[in-house]
């Protein structure tokens, strides 16, 4: 019987960040969490652990990466626009998903035909999908300020 290994890691990542706005470079540490897994299908425990421990080590060092750009300049205070467009369109794209299959819904579902529950079922799976993603959009928004320590340094000689 396969074993499942679960890692958890929460490790402060050193970050750089330069200003979209006023081009201030900053250094600081962003605390990044992440979760990862593995199975010992074809690996020995020790190998499954230490992949689950990476998988979620690069977990935590993309989300420190993530958060750094969403937090605010140290200098002028304002966001990273680019950052900001792309959190958006992650958060917004399950919306536009649970949009089409409600339309697909409306369309195809005719309870007196058909029995199936299939329409109401996809949609129903859509608007979770929709609201744990927005929820992580804005857990990741929030922890901008509260998991990034960002200091203004002089930018490094090019």
């Amino acid at each position: 019987m396969a074993t499942h290994y679960i890692a958890t890691r929460g490790i402060p990542y050193e970050c750089a960040h330069q200003c979209a706005g006023c081009c201030a470079y900053s250094m600081g540490v962003a605390y990044g969490k992440g979760r990862g897994g593995a199975s010992t299908g074809i690996l020995d425990h020790d190998e499954a652990r230490e992949r689950a421990e990476f998988a979620a080590s690069g977990k935590a060092a993309r989300d420190a990466e993530a958060i750094a750009d969403l937090a605010p300049c140290p200098r002028c205070k304002k966001r990273n626009a680019s950052a900001i467009t792309r959190l958006l369109i992650v958060t917004s794209t399950p919306w536009v998903v649970l949009a089409g299959a409600g339309v697909w819904a409306a369309v195809t579902y005719d309870p007196e035909r058909t029995g199936s529950p299939l329409p109401i079922v996809v949609v129903v799976a859509a608007l979770l999908a929709s609201i744990v993603v927005t929820i992580r959009g804005i857990g990741r928004w929030m922890g901008s300020t509260s998991r990034v320590e960002l200091s203004v340094v002089p930018a490094p000689d090019e």
